[in-house]
């Protein structure tokens, strides 16, 4: 039903013979369903907020009559591991959006699961409101593990629903770990399509794809549709055993001060980076060979060519009174 902006409109739901009233006033900011009775006919009320559509529900089975608003605020509120916000009824994280169809949608991404069931009901801004649904919808999780959850609810009549994809972990490395470099881990829905790809450093050519030390392919690229976790090895071998191969040793000034990454055997012409990441109340200082300063930076990267032992070198941040 079309409607006026800021302008108040009296109905009541009449079946057969039989009128059910309510009494009390509707505002599109802090409502979602009334319930009427028989024994309270008088007349209900709605004052609009925004000119549009609105759309009437009338629910048979408890009495309720839901109204969804041009520009209405619907928030899924529920149990923390599922939502971002703790059963909150007015967290703009979990606001749905409208989609062109005319339902309202909302995914949380990669939550984690226990095998349980979960609840979650539908909300307008407010506890202090009459709620359709009225009870809590389970939410059952036979399986732990990520999951994307998608709800979804339709005004037009009163659905509320969920769905539950899986999000399976694609993990990949090199050996040896200076070998090459990879591309494509990260996380995917189920039978989404994953592509791994791995290039080999200078020096190293590919071999295959192992699996828990089963081989899956012999190609550089290795496509596979996601429907378990998977942790992928791309294996590499030198590609000319004469080329020489460098220890690039490193080490903080002070262990307890920072970290440092990056160290291993590198084959000559190999990309080298090396990372210093210091700890509270410290900051990075230099790289060094020797008392040679090779940088400043906290990531330094340079080309093997000669085997190396560097220095990460980190100072206490002053402190003034």
């Amino acid at each position: 039903i079309n409607l006026k902006a800021n302008t108040t409109y009296e109905l009541k739901i009449k079946n057969g013979s039989s009128w059910y009233g309510n009494g009390g006033t509707m505002s599109s900011t802090n409502n979602l369903a009334w319930e009427f009775s028989s024994s309270n006919n008088s007349n209900a009320k709605i004052t609009t907020k925004d000119a549009g559509d609105y759309t009437f529900t009338w629910y048979i089975s408890d009495k309720k009559l839901s109204v969804t608003y041009p520009n209405h605020n619907y928030i899924v509120a529920g149990d923390g591991d599922v939502m971002e916000d703790n059963w909150s009824p007015s967290s703009t994280k979990n606001k749905m959006e409208k989609q062109d169809d005319g339902t309202y949608r909302l995914t949380k991404t990669n939550r984690s699961l226990s095998a349980k069931t979960y609840g979650y009901k539908l909300t307008v801004g407010s506890w202090d409101v009459n709620q359709y649904p009225k009870d809590d919808v389970a939410l059952k999780v036979t399986t732990a593990g990520n999951y994307n959850v998608v709800f979804t609810y339709n005004p037009k009549n009163g659905q509320l629903s969920h769905e539950l994809v899986p999000i399976y972990t694609i993990t990949a490395s090199a050996n040896p770990a200076t070998a090459g470099t990879i591309t494509g881990a990260g996380t995917y829905e189920k039978d989404a399509s994953v592509t791994l790809e791995a290039t080999p450093n200078a020096g190293y050519e590919f071999v295959n794809w192992t699996v828990g030390g089963v081989e899956k392919s012999t190609d550089a690229t290795y496509s596979f549709t996601a429907s378990a976790n998977v942790d992928a090895v791309a294996n590499f071998e030198l590609s000319d055993p004469a080329v020489p191969t460098y220890a690039i040793t490193v080490s903080a000034n002070d262990d307890a001060m920072g970290t440092v990454t990056g160290a291993g055997d590198y084959t000559e012409g190999s990309p080298v980076t090396l990372t210093a990441t210091p700890n509270a109340g410290y900051r990075f200082v230099k790289w060094t060979v020797g008392s040679e300063v090779k940088s400043t930076e906290t990531t330094y990267s340079f080309t093997a060519s000669e085997a190396l032992t560097i220095v990460a070198n980190f100072e206490a941040i002053p402190k003034y009174d």
